[in-house]
């Protein structure tokens, strides 16, 4: 039976595989691969084929410090009567692991729901009593539970992710181990990423934004209230910035759905500001505007009589001097954090990201700027590679995953424009 594992249900293996299972059907589905043209089909079966590997050596590992530990000697006891006997029996009784883990994960979705936690320490209480329990001595139940808590993670902001966050990165040393997070498939790249960004949040300095931190933003991108509209106008700019920098760790901690919501408020609140005031008198304004027009018709009249007869010729030469030395060239992308637009383009759907397999086991790691043309039906135009990392392969799979985005165009007063988005792409290998 095929494994519900991602990485092994692309290899078509179950949980019972070992690695010699492992590379006899990544060597088999390597030859149906052409590695030149559909590179993406090899990285993606050379991520399934490394990411198993990994996960058989935890797996490894677990049982090894199973053996290690041997059980205490039981203390003679009293025959039990039958009753005793019959209470004991479910625990000996075996269960699915993944329905195990998922019983648990369920449980601690809706206690982060019902309990309304406001201290790390009471989410890290409720974690441990989730791995204390003993439905997760099983280690593949362990393994699927802790695949659950990045689901959870992944999944979005709801009250108290921010805090499990916080506390399963510590518990579970996904920040030092970052092997086994990226086993857990798509939703450990989505954690391991918001990682990368958390790192590089604490890193830059801390602008206020009209009197207001960026952790007071993102506090207040949770509440559901409406800002007032000075808030709204001077703070949604830094927000969507925000958003555009750190999507994935900020997808979890705060409620980045919210933003739609500032933008509409935005727009409600300015379109007084545009409307103009209804006229009252008229007929005084239109005097004025015809009285304006003679003067123009006037000026025009008197400035044509008194020009020199060789000035058109003049303005003619001068046009051609002009064409043919201001030939635009392609100019560099401007973004939306220079000034260009109002509101920037945002992630709709983040990038998947793949790491070559050849630039790890090179050692190549950097950061690479990638700059996408977003257009106004929120199509992906031109990407282009702002600031390379110095490594060629990881420039190209940084524009490469950038196309697998999906996003919501810029806008400038109500409207969807074209506009350029930046964003940084991280390789870094694990420790």
């Amino acid at each position: 039976m095929t494994s519900s594992v991602p990485f092994l249900r692309y290899l078509d293996l179950d949980e019972d595989a070992d690695e010699r299972a492992v590379r006899r059907a990544y060597a088999q589905r390597l030859k149906a691969v052409d590695q030149e043209a559909d590179p993406a089909s090899f990285q993606a079966l050379r991520e399934a084929y490394e990411t198993s590997m990994r996960w058989l050596q935890w797996r490894l590992q677990q049982q090894t410090e199973d053996h290690e530990q041997p059980e205490p000697a039981p203390a003679p006891l009293p025959a039990p009567e039958p009753e005793a006997v019959a209470a004991t029996e479910p625990i000996a009784t075996s269960h699915d692991p993944r329905a195990m883990a998922e019983v648990l994960r369920a449980e601690l979705a809706q206690a982060l729901h019902e309990r309304h936690f406001t201290k790390p320490a009471q989410v890290r209480e409720c974690l441990q009593q989730a791995l204390d329990d003993p439905r997760l001595i099983d280690m593949d139940a362990r393994f699927f539970f802790e695949w659950g808590v990045t689901a959870i993670l992944a999944s979005g902001w709801q009250p108290g992710h921010e805090l499990l966050f916080e506390v399963a990165v510590e518990t579970f040393d996904w920040r030092h181990d970052r092997a086994r997070l990226l086993s857990l498939g798509r939703e450990g790249q989505v954690v391991d990423s918001a990682i990368v960004e958390l790192e590089a949040f604490g890193s830059r300095q801390a602008p206020i934004y009209n009197g207001a931190s960026r952790e007071q933003l993102i506090q207040r991108l949770r509440e559901s209230e409406r800002p007032d509209d000075q808030v709204l106008a001077a703070c949604l700019p830094a927000v969507e910035h925000m958003v555009s920098l750190y999507p994935h760790w900020l997808h979890i901690v705060t409620n980045t759905r919210n933003l739609e919501r500032w933008r509409e408020w935005a727009r409600e609140a300015a379109n007084p500001a545009r409307r103009p005031a209804a006229p009252s008198k008229p007929e005084p304004l239109g005097h004025k505007i015809a009285l304006a027009m003679l003067f123009i018709v006037g000026l025009c009249v008197l400035l044509w009589w008194t020009a020199p007869d060789d000035k058109p010729a003049a303005t003619v030469a001068q046009a051609h001097a002009r064409g043919a030395s201001e030939i635009p060239g392609e100019p560099p992308p401007k973004f939306a954090d220079e000034g260009t637009v109002g509101s920037p383009a945002i992630y709709l759907t983040p990038p998947r990201i793949l790491y070559p397999a050849q630039a790890k086991r090179e050692g190549q790691q950097g950061q690479v700027i990638v700059g996408v043309l977003v257009r106004k039906n929120g199509d992906i135009g031109e990407v282009r590679v702002v600031q390379g990392s110095g490594y060629a392969l990881l420039d190209e799979a940084a524009v490469r995953g950038m196309r697998t985005a999906s996003f919501q165009p810029a806008r400038i007063e109500g409207q969807n424009v074209d506009a350029w988005f930046k964003a940084p792409v991280n390789f870094r290998l694990g420790s």
